[in-house]
């Protein structure tokens, strides 16, 4: 287990002066809760924390951390690659109707799932949950597992 107070040796120092320490931790956890909070202006956030925030929080807030977030694991991680590619096809908040389309999910398949037509081509998942109520896990769940079938 990895102390708070550890992170920022636990990452080692990181080119132009950014750092992934105890401020990291509490800007995630702000975002997590909902609370304002501002970060000082070196701290960044693991591509992994900005993955698991982008389901909770507002689209253009995710993107925007995504430019300044740091690739890699985390430290204690087992295995490590440089360039920390993600799947092409995975569902995430961001992901749009275009997008699930494109990936061979059908206005049927869809329906199956929901009961409820598909978004627009531009509509995210996060904005289709928050329109419909259905809850994001359920969603991304159910599309991965359209997407997957294709």
């Amino acid at each position: 287990m990895l102390q708070a107070k550890s992170l920022e040796s636990a990452w080692g120092e990181l080119e132009g002066g950014i750092e992934v320490g105890t401020d990291a931790l509490r800007l995630f956890t702000a975002l997590w809760v909902g609370l304002p909070y501002e970060a000082e202006e070196t701290t960044v956030l693991p591509m992994a924390a900005v993955d698991i925030l982008e389901s909770h929080i507002d689209p253009k807030k995710a993107a925007e951390l995504r430019l300044t977030a740091v690739a890699g694991e985390s430290p204690g991680a087992e295995t490590t690659t440089d360039d920390h590619e993600r799947p092409d096809r995975m569902v995430r908040g961001l992901t749009t109707f275009g997008d699930l389309k494109g990936w061979g999910v059908s206005e049927e398949m869809w329906l199956e799932n929901f009961a409820l037509p598909m978004g627009s081509k531009t509509a995210s998942m996060k904005d289709w949950a928050e329109d419909t109520g259905f809850p994001m896990s359920e969603i991304k769940t159910a599309a991965q597992m359209m997407v997957d079938s294709k």
